[in-house]
């Protein structure tokens, strides 16, 4: 995917080889078994006594997937996600055509999707209230289906054997990570349903980043899929940022607006990107860039061309990527000019970019790039500086 962009103008289908269930045919000068040897072995096994399961080993999904030749059309299943670094629920139910998918929070913070993949839209918005929040969208055909994950985003992965995971006979996946280590992934050899994705950055232990928590194959109740009257008008950028800080928005000016009177000195300026309304840093899942030395009688161009695993490369004027230089979530800019442009793409979920106009109420500010949904940034965001006493976002 190519984008270009002027600033003054401001997930692939993986499925397992068929090879990899191909039964192995045996040589043809292979030696008949000894059955007698076997017999003997069966009857050692026999007396065995029945290892009990490992102490780490999670408690099994709530139904014994059975294997199918197709994927269901009506389910709910429930995931653990935490690609973005904050751990979420998500609950996805769906009815043939029909699918809502629920991104909860500990903290509550929580967006709501319906998805009529006959019409190939959806529609996003911030429960329990959708009043002026809703954003409408389409769709590419890829919307998060379990059996059909784009966990892997169409990176160069290869088959890593069959295992028994719970008691569902699965195939193993392996793929580079954005972190520049590897994604070990299960799925059901049945059906493609991603059980578990496990990442290991470098230097780093194993860390479980999505984890299937129950699968329910009744169908829905209907009103799972009502989709709020509100929906029929989206929100504006003051709606929006008026619900990410609920109480405090006056304290967080728009940063990408323009302003009369820019101040003449500059400032050190704190980057973070936060979920709205709780501000839970998203520590993870994104790439940034930054050019700090544009004209502003000239404003360059940019292209940013995004491949299909997910990594994006920039070019154009002195745009740069900086992902390396955050640290805890926070990437720190010294002397940043009046104005400058900020670039965080999301993979194959889509980007945020913005002109920001410096506003400078201290030696150090923050500059926050809000978004409802992480796994979707284009649905709604807000880049705000963080003048509020309550400014800073948890740790």
């Amino acid at each position: 995917m190519l984008r270009a962009f002027a600033c003054a103008l401001i997930a692939c289908t993986l499925l397992p080889a068929a090879a990899q269930n191909t039964p192995q045919t045996p040589a043809a000068d292979a030696k008949p078994q000894d059955k007698t040897q076997d017999a003997s072995k069966d009857a050692k096994d026999k007396q065995k006594p029945a290892q009990p399961p490992k102490k780490n080993e999670p408690p099994p999904v709530t139904e014994t997937i059975i294997p199918m030749q197709d994927a269901p059309k009506m389910y709910r299943a429930v995931y653990t996600d935490a690609r973005f670094g904050p751990t979420f629920t998500i609950t996805i139910q769906r009815n043939e055509s029909r699918v809502v998918v629920d991104r909860a929070m500990s903290g509550g913070a929580r967006t709501r999707t319906f998805y009529d993949l006959d019409q190939q839209t959806r529609l996003t918005w911030t429960p329990p209230s959708a009043a002026g929040n809703c954003v409408s969208a389409a769709i590419s055909g890829d919307w998060g289906d379990p059996f059909a994950s784009s966990i892997f985003n169409g990176m160069d992965t290869h088959f890593a054997g069959n295992e028994i995971l719970r008691g569902v006979n699965t195939n193993v996946m392996e793929g580079p990570a954005a972190s520049g280590g590897t994604v070990r992934a299960w799925f059901d050899a049945a059906t493609n349903l991603l059980l578990r994705a496990v990442e290991t950055a470098p230097g780093a232990s194993p860390t479980t980043i999505v984890e299937l928590v129950s699968l329910d194959r009744t169908t829905p109740p209907a009103d799972a899929f009502a989709v709020p009257g509100a929906c029929n008008t989206s929100a504006s950028p003051d709606d929006l940022r008026t619900r990410f800080i609920t109480g405090h928005a006056a304290g967080y000016p728009q940063a990408n607006l323009p302003i009369d009177n820019i101040p003449p000195d500059s400032c050190k300026v704190t980057f973070r990107v936060v979920l709205g309304n709780s501000l839970t840093p998203i520590t993870r899942g994104f790439q940034t860039a930054v050019d700090l030395a544009i004209d502003p009688a000239h404003f360059p161009a940019y292209d940013i061309e995004v491949t299909p695993e997910g990594h994006a490369t920039f070019a154009g004027g002195q745009l740069h990527e900086v992902t390396a230089d955050f640290h805890g979530g926070a990437l720190q800019l010294d002397n940043v000019p009046a104005v400058f442009e900020i670039d965080t793409e999301f993979g194959a979920g889509g980007s945020a970019h913005a002109l920001i106009r410096r506003q400078c109420a201290g030696p150090e500010n923050t500059l926050l790039l809000i978004l409802r949904d992480p796994a979707n940034p284009s649905d709604a965001s807000a880049w705000v500086w963080a003048h509020a006493a309550k400014a800073t976002p948890r740790p």
